[in-house]
C-alpha cells in the first residue's frame, strides 16, 4: 500500500494527508449515522438552548460536513511543497 501511494504521489505531485484522514475518521465517528440535520432557530427557540449552545451545535454540523464531504470524496491529497 505504502508503495502505491508513495506512487501516486510521484505522479500527481500531491501528498496524501495522513493525518487529515484520522482526524476526519474520528471526528465523523463521533457522531450517530442520523446525525445530518443543522440545528435550526426553532428548534433552539423550543428546546431553550442557549446561545454558546447553539453556536457549538452548528459549529459541529459545519465541521461534520466537511470532514464527511473529505471522507466521501476521497480528498486528502495535498499540493507537495
Amino acid at each position: 500500500m505504502y508503495s502505491l501511494v508513495k506512487q501516486v504521489e510521484s505522479i500527481t505531485g500531491k501528498e496524501l494527508n495522513i493525518a487529515l484522514i484520522k482526524e476526519a475518521y474520528e471526528y465523523v465517528s463521533n457522531f450517530p449515522s442520523d446525525f445530518y440535520d443543522m440545528p435550526s432557530k426553532e428548534y433552539k427557540q423550543k428546546f431553550h438552548i442557549s446561545d454558546e449552545e447553539y453556536n457549538s451545535m452548528i459549529l459541529d454540523y459545519v465541521l461534520l460536513e466537511k470532514y464527511q464531504t473529505l471522507l466521501r470524496n476521497c480528498d486528502f491529497f495535498e499540493l507537495i511543497n
